[in-house]
Formats: C-alpha cells, sequence, structure tokens
C-alpha cells in the first residue's frame, strides 16, 4: 500500500500529497501551522527508530528541520511555539528508551524549554489545548496534562486514564477510555475529563481505538481503527453520534476550524 502524507480541503476538492514515504520510512505525528501552510511531521525507520523532525511549506518543498531527532511534534494554535518530544540515550539491553524530554520551541526566536518525560513511557500523541496553555503528552494507557506558561520551564499538572485525548476550548479533556470486562475482551468508550480534578465522566458512545482531533465546542473528529480488520473510518463524532468520513486514513491533526474542519493532514496506509 502507498504511504502519503496530504493535505484535505474537507470544504471539497481532492488531496493534495505532501510527501510520498519511501521505503520502510514510516510517520508517527502530523502537525500544521494554523493557516495550513506550514506542516512538520515526525518519521522514523528500522535504521532510525529515534526519528527525525521534517517540515514542509508552500513553496519552499520538504526539508529537515535541523535534524532534529523527535518521536512527535505539535504546533500550538496560535502558530508561534513548536513542542516536541526529543528522544534520550536507550537500554543497550532492551532497546527501550532510557530518559526523554519535551521541548518547546518559540518559532520567532528560536528559544527552547525543556520538560523531563517519564523514562519508562511510549509516547504515541502529543497535542496542544486549543488555547495553547497546555499540553496533552499521551502514552498506550494514559494521558500527562503538561502546564506552558508565558515564562519558565513547562510543568506535569495532572495524569489521566486516557489512550486517546484532545481538549476543547472550554479545557475539558476529551478521550478514549478503555474498559475490560471479566472475559477480558476490550471496549473503548469516549469521555471527557476535568485536568485539575482528574474527573472522567463517560459519554456512553463506544467506538475503536483511534486518533482524536477536537473541536473548540467539544465536537470530535475521531479516526477508529477497527479491530476486525476491516479498513479504518475517518469518523465525526458529535453528541455521541458518529458519522463516517472516508475510509483507510490513519492519522488526523486539525489545521483549523471552520464548520467542521477547513483542512486536515492525514496519512494514508
Amino acid at each position: 500500500a502507498r504511504r502519503l502524507l496530504a493535505r484535505w480541503p474537507l470544504g471539497g476538492g481532492e488531496p493534495a500529497v505532501v510527501s510520498e514515504m519511501a521505503g520502510d520510512a514510516w510517520i508517527t505525528s502530523v502537525t500544521a501551522s494554523p493557516d495550513g501552510a506550514t506542516v512538520w511531521w515526525t518519521e522514523t525507520t528500522s535504521g532510525n527508530p529515534d526519528g527525525v523532525l521534517r517540515r514542509w511549506s508552500e513553496g519552499g518543498g520538504i526539508v529537515a528541520d535541523g535534524e532534529v531527532a523527535a518521536l512527535l511534534v505539535a504546533a500550538s494554535p496560535d502558530g508561534a511555539r513548536l513542542a516536541y518530544v526529543v528522544p534520550g540515550a536507550r537500554s543497550p539491553s532492551t532497546g527501550r528508551l532510557v530518559h526523554s524530554t519535551l521541548v518547546v520551541r518559540e518559532l520567532a526566536t528560536g528559544t527552547e524549554r525543556r520538560q523531563p518525560l517519564d523514562p519508562a513511557t511510549a509516547f504515541v500523541a502529543l497535542t496542544w489545548t486549543p488555547r495553547g496553555r497546555r499540553l496533552l503528552v499521551q502514552t498506550v494507557d494514559a494521558t500527562t496534562v503538561i502546564d506552558v506558561p508565558t515564562a519558565g520551564a513547562p510543568r506535569v499538572s495532572a495524569a489521566l486514564p486516557f489512550a486517546v485525548a484532545c481538549a476543547d476550548s472550554d479545557g475539558r479533556v476529551l478521550g478514549v477510555v478503555r474498559h475490560t470486562d471479566a472475559s477480558g475482551a476490550m471496549t473503548h468508550e469516549l469521555a471527557e475529563a476535568d485536568p485539575a480534578t482528574g474527573k472522567v465522566t463517560g459519554w456512553g458512545a463506544a467506538i475503536d481505538q483511534g486518533a482524536l482531533a477536537c473541536r473548540g465546542d467539544g465536537a470530535a473528529i475521531v479516526l477508529t481503527v477497527s479491530l476486525s480488520g476491516a479498513p479504518t473510518e475517518l469518523a465525526a463524532v458529535r453528541a455521541g453520534r458518529r458519522t463516517v468520513l472516508g475510509l483507510g486514513y490513519r492519522s488526523v491533526q486539525s489545521a483549523g476550524v471552520s464548520g467542521w474542519f477547513s483542512s486536515m493532514t492525514c496519512g494514508v496506509g
């Protein structure tokens, strides 16, 4: 199957291909500037599991962003900052990361602020809250909320039981909670949480686990990953109702909001 990075205007028109992955290259995260004119992504290969940060811009093409090693990347909603997870040393015996660091870069000046991350964690996603005050660092079974002040180092503020998460403009964190019954069967439910108290409230909407991109009013676009081997579904979920938008899209990151989403950056698997 072809592996593409594309910009998809939901208002109409065909997707525009940004990059096509060659060999065993694989995209681990995608983010875009508010106007969609710049796209950053992290890309790994079997020979470089620590990844590299790449950037595409209209008229400028693709470049490696300073040859920065990075596993995940996320642009702030105002386009002023870029956050990414930098891998540290790996254990010679297990190959697992010994430590990693969250970096927040001011794009205008290049100034960087850093926050150490749990060395035993397998990171899967990095997202900003809509007002740019917090970052959500997601692992395979939990989400860490990190406050990003206007000055000073970022700091951990809460831990939530979300395998996948995003945040709306009211400060709520929307996410996917895993449930396992007595037989060991696993299901997933959309839920919301208050990052200040950690209180989680389920929506009662069962979905397959997937990537999440939030809209400011609490609506969500969910990429469901089929557990039966069927094609993945890109679906819009609002008030517990799901509408399938397309099939075969592996990742989603919003790049502006108009109606549902004015444009999206997707990987096709």
